[in-house]
């Protein structure tokens, strides 16, 4: 009787052990899916040191899509990506790519909704 008793106990131990690991890892995999920007530019502004740019998101299962912005600042990375999905090629790039009609995808700094921490800017400029 004891042995099943502590057997017993410990196997909820694990189960709740496991249990715990798995929830802590999917709220850390949603927190890192929210903080991305994806679409296409509308607009690009500068206001002293930091540029606004404004990007028309996909919308879901054909709604139509929303206005978002992010902000780049002076330390934010920007890289343009071309090729396929296996051959993909980073060049870095400046402000002047980020042009009203190009696809983009942002990534905003850890804690922040508006500062992007890298640009990924979409085709057009040569990888070398």
């Amino acid at each position: 009787m004891r042995f099943g008793l502590a057997a017993f106990s410990l196997g909820l131990v694990a189960l709740l052990s496991l249990s715990i690991a798995t929830d802590a890892g999917e709220a850390q995999k949603k927190k890192k899916k929210g903080n991305t920007i994806a679409g296409q530019i509308t607009a690009v502004t500068t206001e002293k040191d930091v540029t606004h740019v404004t990007v028309k998101t996909k919308g879901k299962k054909g709604a139509e899509g929303v206005e978002r912005k992010f902000d780049v600042v002076k330390d934010t990375k920007i890289v343009t990506v071309t090729g396929k999905k296996d051959q993909k090629k980073t060049v870095d790039s400046t402000l002047d790519d980020l042009k009203s009609g190009r696809a983009v995808t942002a990534t905003l700094r850890e804690g922040q909704s508006v500062i992007a921490d890298r640009v990924q800017v979409k085709g057009k400029k040569k990888a070398t």
